[in-house]
């Protein structure tokens, strides 16, 4: 398949599997969510050091990579919560900020360049999700747009780490240390909190688990096969599945603020990516 195809593969794998953990969120906690998740992705991450010797464990960086545990775990945790209380397609606007924020990050922690027109894009993205945010304040969806935002945040944070270690470390290395790092963190804080699930819910956390895996995958392999300009606009298409999701199981429609944000949002992260070296910084890159 072409890189473009190998993309576009996995942003459905990726919105498929946040449908689940928003299904999921139902009847468990975003911690039990992330543990179970990070156990079952341990298995194939194994296998595939296994046929290396481990040799791609291997890492003169784990202080860099525990960093980076926590703060994909802080990330999922935050995000999944908004995932609870949001519709998809609301919580991937917010997401859609994390580029801008990577852009901001990298400025101080790599010495990128941050041009007025970043700047721009920067501000034209916060508007966007005033926009949208703006309307309606009630319940608990100011938290949850919180939670979107921090969780933005943390992830952008990732994404500057994953440009310091992907210079010398295995992507391989990359999900197996975040997901060890997960199950660290999560365990101790399961007492109580533990729901036990029932047949239906393990084949979802086994199917959620398995595709966060196969769609990061994906993402790497359609990195080696095409130019990065060619492969970041088509993240966005990822609010396409989020809107059917959305309506297929939810019954939820998004409002017409909603549809303005987005647009100001994915616009200004178009901008920023268009004018920097670019990666793929949204908050569902399968850890």
């Amino acid at each position: 398949m072409s890189g473009p195809v190998l993309m576009l593969l996995a942003l459905a794998i990726f919105a498929s599997t946040d449908a689940m953990i928003k299904a999921l969120t139902e009847v468990h906690g975003p911690y039990q969510i992330l543990l179970i998740k990070a156990a079952i992705s341990l298995g194939p991450l194994l296998a595939i050091a296994a046929a290396s010797g481990f040799a791609t464990l291997r890492t003169a960086h784990l202080g860099f990579h525990l960093l980076r545990g926590g703060l994909i775990t802080g990330a999922f945790v935050l995000i999944t919560y908004s995932f609870s209380v949001l519709p998809l397609a609301e919580a991937y606007v917010v997401s859609y900020t994390s580029p801008l924020i990577s852009a901001v990050l990298a400025r101080f922690f790599l010495g990128e360049a941050l041009s007025p027109r970043i700047l721009g894009a920067i501000l034209l993205g916060f508007a966007g999700v005033a926009t949208m945010a703006a309307p309606d304040l009630s319940g608990a969806r100011p938290l949850g747009l919180a939670a979107a935002a921090a969780g933005s945040v943390l992830w952008a944070a990732n994404v500057v780490a994953v440009r310091r270690l992907g210079r010398t470390e295995s992507n391989t290395a990359l999900l197996f240390y975040s997901s060890l790092v997960s199950i660290v963190v999560m365990l101790p804080l399961m007492p109580g909190r533990w729901v036990d699930p029932d047949p239906a819910g393990w084949l979802l956390l086994t199917a959620m688990s398995l595709f966060a895996t196969v769609g990061g995958y994906c993402v790497v392999e359609a990195f080696k096969r095409a130019e990065v300009a060619r492969l970041v606009p088509l993240e966005y298409t990822a609010m396409l599945w989020a809107l059917g999701f959305d309506y297929a199981f939810w019954g939820t429609l998004p409002i017409a603020w909603t549809l303005v944000g987005a647009v100001l949002v994915i616009g200004a992260a178009l901008i920023a990516e268009r004018t920097r070296p670019a990666a793929i910084d949204s908050p569902r890159g399968g850890g």
